[in-house]
């Protein structure tokens, strides 16, 4: 008879873990004094084999209370769920009497674990690696085999802002349950104090659990840098803004003890108060009043809880200078030619020794200006001279203005007042070259070369471009030919070829300036001979007239010149044989009574000054007389 079934796990009753060892209970009576097996038998619901846990030989039982134990931990382990058990029993006798009881549910279920602390409580590490990472231990130990518990699943939990917890690092245990956690942090992970603890959760063969809350500080550098001024330049006097922002490994760190001052070579001149701005800047004034003009740097002293301090000197980050000072704008001459070389003068001083560009402008209405020259100096002492010479256009005659500024290499400048100075037209010569034609025929293509040389004497150069006219008569008094051209390297030229217009004679001729950009200068007065053309053309006698001799026969022509014109003073005369017979435009000439008979040619030549001579010439028969001796 079997009564009072009982089971229970190691922390009580019919649940337990799969790893813990289970105890069957029942009471054993066999009234014939039988020797009984008792049988205790497992199966996992719902259709699970049977599986005899274990057995005991009982002697003679009356109401014995058996007691069986099973530990089965790798079928539990991944059978984990309702299961039942039950008792069988079978006496020793012939006829082996037996008896069973009803199944019972027991539960397996996941072992109970712990998280041993190892190491890493109250811990420090460097957020930006230079003292390497921090150990993070804990040990896994499984509770219901007291056994460490190797290959598990560990979850390592760490709070990036001192309450809130990351999102978990997963790691495994090694052989001996040690689970290990390098923890590097990064920039995830805020300075100061921290919290960290390891767990296992979600896992399928124990329960969650985890370790206690442990202690961690995170730690970090703190670096500055001048944001502003960077290379920048200040009167003296003003106030100079500094502002500097504070950074560690990953941003801008606010709530720092921040120290600033302007540095001088050695000297560090304090910039107080100094203001946080809560976002990681830093800002301040400077006074600069009867500071030394210079270079400056900034020397930053920043402290924080949990950081590194830390002292920097930023050099070259201001300059406090002098505004540059012009005086005394002058110009030589005041009045001039374009062309002529002009002074400009100004005094600058600049005490920083900074180097300035002081420039030269004019402008032709005050309003609109043009940059002339510039130079580039450092003034080494006060009242530093400054020359400009230049030279100008034609379009720049009238009246002018200019000024001077100067602006040194910051930016700080200074203008003169604005003063005028006269550009009028330049000064000119001209003179006749000598290769100019004296002479020229009026007829045919003959041309008269008159030729001249232009020169600037303010500019000292022979023109391009400047316009000279030739004047001409024609009357030998009255000019009344104008030809204009320009010069190339001063030269200048025309071909005159007279026409009918031009009388026979000593011409003359002149140039002159007509250009807006010079003054109005003429060559001296200057000559040249138009040569006319003479004709003469015999009237009389007729070609083949009859001249008898000893008689007085009249000779007569007519004069005229290359332009049809009579001419009435020419020299006529007339030849025969080269001998002169007469002379005149109407004349005789008495035949001598002895003269040759037969034909004669006489020739007729005409001259004039000023004229080229012509001739003509006719054929006449010169007869004898007749005497009559006899008569009969």
């Amino acid at each position: 008879i079997l009564e009072g079934a009982y089971i229970t796990s190691e922390q009580g009753g019919n649940v337990g873990g799969w790893g813990e060892t289970w105890t069957f209970k029942i009471n054993v009576t066999d009234e014939d004094l039988d020797n009984v097996t008792v049988y205790v038998k497992i199966r996992k619901l719902p259709s699970g084999s049977p599986i005899q846990a274990n057995q005991t030989l009982t002697i003679s039982p009356i109401n014995y209370s058996v007691v069986l134990t099973y530990f089965d931990p790798y079928t539990f382990q991944t059978e984990q769920g309702e299961w039942e058990f039950w008792f069988e029993a079978i006496d020793s006798s012939i006829w082996q009497y037996s008896d069973s009881t009803p199944p019972q549910n027991f539960t397996i279920e996941k072992d109970d674990a712990i998280l041993e602390y190892i190491e890493g409580d109250d811990r420090s590490v460097w957020r930006n690696g230079t003292s390497g990472a921090v150990l993070l231990v804990v040990r896994a130990k499984d509770l219901d085999r007291d056994e460490y518990i190797a290959s598990q699943n560990v979850t390592f939990y760490v709070t990036t802002d001192g309450v809130n917890f990351d999102e978990g690092r997963w790691l495994v245990s090694d052989n001996n349950g040690f689970a290990n956690y390098s923890f590097k942090p990064d920039c995830s992970y805020s300075v100061g104090p921290q919290k960290w603890f390891a767990r296992i959760y979600n896992d399928k063969y124990y329960k969650d659990v985890n370790s206690s809350i442990f202690d961690l500080t995170i730690k970090s550098y703190l670096a500055t840098r001048v944001e502003y001024p960077d290379g920048d330049a200040f009167l003296r006097g003003s106030l100079v803004p500094i502002n500097v922002s504070v950074r560690d490994d990953c941003d801008l760190v606010s709530g720092a003890s921040v120290s600033l001052w302007a540095r001088y070579y050695s000297t560090n001149y304090p910039c107080q108060p100094v203001e946080d701005q809560g976002n990681g800047y830093y800002n301040c004034s400077w006074d600069s009043a009867d500071r030394p003009f210079g270079w400056y740097g900034v020397r930053t002293s920043v402290s924080k809880s949990y950081y590194a301090s830390n002292d920097t000197i930023e050099s070259h980050k201001f300059f406090i200078a002098s505004a540059p000072s012009l005086s005394n704008p002058q110009v030589t001459p005041e009045l001039g030619g374009w062309g002529e070389l002009y002074t400009f003068k100004v005094y600058l001083t600049d005490v920083d020794g900074t180097m300035n560009n002081v420039s030269l402008w004019k402008s032709m209405n005050g309003t609109d200006w043009e940059l002339i020259d510039s130079t580039l100096v450092i003034p080494a002492y006060n009242n530093y001279p400054i020359e400009f010479k230049e030279r100008f256009e034609c379009d720049d005659i009238g009246l002018n203005y200019y000024k001077f500024t100067a602006v040194d290499q910051y930016g700080f400048s200074d203008e003169t007042e604005v003063k005028n100075f006269t550009q009028e037209q330049d000064d000119v010569t001209i003179s006749v070259d000598a290769s100019s034609s004296t002479v020229v025929k009026r007829l045919g293509n003959e041309v008269a070369l008159l030729k001249v040389r232009v020169y600037d004497s303010d500019l000292g150069v022979y023109p391009n471009g400047t316009n000279v006219t030739f004047w001409i008569t024609e009357d030998y008094n009255n000019y009344t030919v104008g030809i204009l051209n320009t010069t190339s390297l001063g030269y200048t030229e025309i071909y005159y070829d007279p026409t009918c217009n031009s009388l026979a004679g000593t011409q003359k001729w002149v140039a002159g300036i007509t250009d807006y950009c010079y003054k109005s200068v003429n060559t001296t007065e200057e000559n040249f001979d138009v040569i006319g053309q003479l004709y003469v053309n015999i009237i009389k006698p007729v070609n083949g007239q009859i001249f008898n001799r000893d008689v007085k026969e009249t000779l007569n022509a007519s004069v005229f010149d290359d332009c049809s014109e009579t001419i009435l003073d020419a020299d006529v005369n007339w030849y025969t044989s080269n001998n002169l017979i007469a002379s005149g435009y109407n004349t005789t000439w008495h035949i001598p009574a002895n003269y040759e008979l037969g034909p004669e040619t006489i020739n007729v030549n005409v001259s004039r000054v000023y004229y080229d001579p012509n001739e003509d010439f006719t054929t006449v028969l010169i007869y004898g007389w007749s005497g009559i001796s006899d008569i009969y």
